[in-house]
């Protein structure tokens, strides 16, 4: 999933190698993670990604119900709300990775890594798969 159109507010893009995560906040701050989880992204299967944002500068991504780390980067002002866009929202439309978008989610809240491991088993159950 990305959002990059004009000056984006937060996004998620996967590549071959690694996913890319940012935020940016009302305070003109960008909390990123950059190629994290590399060489996990598995071709030619079902992938399960989430980004996470408390609020307080703490950003998290989970990859197949697990969580990830990369290079990780809090500039001044990586805290409050994240930024509005007057773009439109938009999912997909990146030639980064090719493939499918199933099930985007947005939550209001930070969701507990147990959520999201219990999100990621469901799907893998609906798909029949097995973990990676």
């Amino acid at each position: 999933m990305a959002r990059r159109v004009g000056v984006t507010d937060w996004f998620i893009a996967s590549y071959p190698f690694g996913v890319d995560y940012e935020i940016r906040t009302q305070n003109n701050g960008i909390c990123r993670f950059d190629n994290a989880c590399p060489g996990v992204i598995l071709p030619e299967r079902w992938n399960h990604i989430v980004g996470t944002y408390d609020g307080n500068g703490t950003i998290k991504l989970f990859l197949n119900g697990q969580e990830c780390s990369g290079f990780e980067v809090v500039e001044p002002g990586c805290y409050g709300p994240i930024a509005h866009s007057w773009e439109p929202f938009a999912v997909g439309g990146s030639s980064a990775s090719s493939g499918y978008i199933d099930e985007v989610r947005i939550y209001y809240e930070d969701l507990l890594a147990s959520e999201i491991q219990r999100n990621y088993i469901k799907g893998l159950e609906k798909y029949k798969m097995t973990k990676k």
